[in-house]
């Protein structure tokens, strides 16, 4: 086992928080775009087969086209869309890390 790190000073104390903070702020970022154009081009993906398997031309069939063209849309985008939210989840857990101890305001003016 390695033996635990110096006590910091306050200052570096201070950057280390405003690092976490940075790199929160980072990982929702790419969590937040991710999910965001992924979940749009599923949703539209999801659209566009519905609407293309009951148009104008719907077969008795097409009910079952539609269901399996969904479910690949859903695989193939919703993984990635799933991905985007948990990179946003942890991002917010790691800037919240680097908000620090919150300050006692009842002894500010003692």
């Amino acid at each position: 086992m390695t033996p635990p790190p110096p006590p910091l000073g306050e200052e570096a104390a201070a950057g280390r928080l405003a690092q976490k903070r940075f790199v929160g702020a980072m990982v929702m970022g790419i969590g937040i775009l991710i999910a965001t154009l992924c979940g749009l081009c599923t949703l539209s993906g999801i659209f566009f087969s519905i609407v293309a398997g009951l148009g104008a031309h719907a077969s008795p069939g097409s009910l079952e086209v539609v269901a399996g063209g969904v479910a690949v849309v859903l695989i193939v985008g919703g993984v990635p869309t799933a991905a985007g939210v948990v990179l946003f989840v942890i991002g917010r857990r790691i800037y919240r890390e680097g908000r620090g101890a919150p300050v006692d305001q009842s002894k500010a003016f003692e």
